[in-house]
């Protein structure tokens, strides 16, 4: 897993790479001041 903090054209935001449980890499973008999950992308 592996995770930053970027200042993105639309705000802060976490990005978070990771493996799911069956070995796909999935990364997430989630806004830093709301929480919210901007985007979820999963490798095929």
């Amino acid at each position: 897993m592996k995770a930053e903090f970027e200042d993105e054209d639309s705000g802060y935001v976490f990005e978070v790479e990771t493996v799911t449980h069956d070995g796909a890499e999935m990364e997430v973008v989630i806004a830093a001041s709301t929480g919210e999950i901007i985007k979820i992308e999963i490798a095929d």
